[in-house]
């Protein structure tokens, strides 16, 4: 016999409950009721369980799919970055964290692009963050296979090499 309470007897042994209610003994037929009723409960929740799961494998099998596929045009995007990073003129982020370095890359595209922060009117191509970049921070102009820079606005803290830049310059 198990040493329980009432209350722990219904939570482990819901049968213990009927069986051993206050107020006296169940009747067979009463018993046999309750237990159909127990018996259609579980029923009812294993079905729903069921179905539950089934939900769950579908939208697992979606989502993998869809991971997949993002993971394939992921490859594809980096090979061509790849490819375009051996032919095409690129921006190459610094940071003073190694693993940081050169992970974001900016393709100078023909014509006039402009760099500065997303709060510029109007906006700029490349659109950079931190305490010293304005608004209009420089202009890059590539025409041909020859690249210009030249500060966007006065006061603009760019370097090229480490040289600040003060006027156009023909990289």
């Amino acid at each position: 016999m198990h040493h329980c309470t009432l209350s722990t007897a219904c939570y482990q042994y819901p049968c213990a409950c009927a069986l051993s209610a206050p107020g006296g003994a169940r009747s067979k037929a009463e018993i046999e009721r309750m237990r159909k009723e127990m018996e259609e409960e579980i029923r009812a929740q294993l079905l729903a369980n069921q179905e539950q799961m089934k939900d769950m494998d579908e939208s697992f099998e979606e989502k993998l799919k869809r991971n997949r596929e993002e993971q394939e045009a992921m490859g594809a995007a980096q090979a061509n970055t790849q490819d375009r990073k051996s032919k095409d003129p690129h921006l190459v982020n610094l940071n003073e964290d190694p693993m940081l370095s050169g992970v974001i890359f900016h393709f100078i595209e023909p014509g006039e692009m402009t760099i500065g922060r997303k709060d510029a009117t109007p906006p700029p191509n490349i659109q950079l963050t931190g305490l010293s970049i304005s608004k209009q921070h420089a202009v890059i102009t590539f025409e041909g296979s020859e690249a210009t820079v030249k500060p966007g606005e006065q006061g603009a803290k760019t370097k090229i090499n480490g040289v600040p830049l003060t006027g156009p310059t023909t990289l």
